[in-house]
């Protein structure tokens, strides 16, 4: 008979993920916070501003509150000598790993900005690809549900 590894894991009751947080302790931000949040930060950097500057002036410009936090959060780690990768790694559910791996490699080569700037417009070709699919997906849908309604006028009124 095989051995088997088994992990135990204790599960706690817990209160439900606040307005705003996905489960999982991730904030839900759209594409578009995301790009401006990267773009903004590059630019600050690229500007010459120290990180823990371009956090707070971020944290301050920041309207949406979810964002604000993470920022805060952020600038509090970054305070305390933590890696902007790492930072970031601990809302995996908001940022993918890929966005926390460039970052690291923005790092270590010491071109943040570049990086920061990279992953915002890989974020605004997602965005604007999210549109072209819903533009190309709205006409048939429109066609179709004309369709439907002028079907069910025909067998409710001239059918009969």
């Amino acid at each position: 008979m095989k051995q088997v590894d088994l992990n135990w894991i204790d599960i706690v009751e817990g209160e439900a993920a606040p307005e705003g947080k996905a489960p999982g302790g991730g904030y839900r931000l759209t594409l578009r916070e995301k790009r401006i949040f990267f773009s903004t930060l590059a630019k600050l950097l690229h500007g010459g501003i120290p990180i823990l500057r371009a956090f707070e002036i971020l944290e301050r410009e920041t309207r949406k509150e979810s964002l604000r936090e993470i920022i805060a959060k952020i600038k509090s780690h970054i305070r305390e000598g933590k890696s902007l990768s790492y930072c970031l790694a601990i809302y995996s559910k908001t940022f993918p790993s890929y966005q926390v791996s460039l970052i690291q490699a923005g790092e270590a080569s010491g071109r943040m900005d570049t990086v920061l700037k990279d992953i915002a417009l890989e974020l605004e070709r997602e965005e604007e690809t999210q549109a072209r699919i819903r533009e190309a997906i709205s006409y048939p849908l429109f066609v179709l549900i004309f369709g439907l309604i002028t079907l069910s006028v025909l067998m409710t009124f001239i059918i009969p």
